[in-house]
């Protein structure tokens, strides 16, 4: 299992073998997080500019065990789920705009706005939209920190990120963030703030 999260966070993620020098990990912001626990992570959420009083839920390996099993079939598109770093717009529960790490090139920081992806909301796909990711998929492999809210909006963004890449995680968040107030959609948009810390602990 290490194995096949090493290969699908920092093989993909432009570093390859670099990934065990201290220079190009802090060059890139990969931090240490094999002591973080989920009590660890909500304090810091609770205490944070970037998450307090937002709609913050977390992941545990469960979720890689789903997708697996879900999509035994198709090796890529567990690949594309499997990153640490990913927004999912979906509208009306259908994906309909996914963006994910290995695909936003760029070096030390993750070019989210490469190709001006952002330049419109919905955002243009950085990544092929699979059908068979729907909402309520990722919903059930989410556990909230605190009150589970549901959305009732046209669009929600669920967005994958963590400590070990925190750097570079809050390029995605302010990314998306920005695009959302660029375009006046904060009454339209429902955000989910998913850690994935669990997952990578280990790496």
């Amino acid at each position: 299992m290490k194995r096949v999260l090493t290969i699908a966070t920092l093989s993909f993620f432009y570093i390859g073998s670099l990934s065990c020098s201290p220079i190009v990990g802090k060059m890139i912001g990969i931090q240490d997080t094999k002591d973080l626990t989920i009590n660890k992570i909500d304090s810091s959420i609770s205490n944070s500019q970037a998450f307090a009083g937002k709609d913050n839920y977390y992941l545990d390996t469960s979720y890689l065990t789903y997708i697996r099993s879900a999509f035994r079939d198709d090796s890529a598109l567990v690949k594309n789920l499997s990153q640490p770093m990913q927004a999912m717009y979906f509208e009306d529960n259908r994906l309909v705009s996914y963006h994910i790490n290995c695909n936003a090139g760029g070096f030390p920081n993750l070019k989210w706005n490469r190709d001006n992806n952002f330049g419109v909301f919905i955002p243009k796909t950085q990544t092929d939209c699979d059908s068979r990711v729907e909402l309520p998929l990722i919903r059930q492999q989410m556990t909230a920190f605190h009150t589970d809210e549901k959305s009732h909006k046209r669009y929600t963004v669920v967005i994958f990120w963590n400590y070990k890449f925190y750097k570079q995680s809050l390029g995605l968040i302010r990314t998306v963030e920005q695009n959302i107030r660029q375009y006046g959609k904060e009454k339209d948009v429902q955000v989910y703030y998913v850690n994935n810390d669990l997952l990578y602990k280990e790496i």
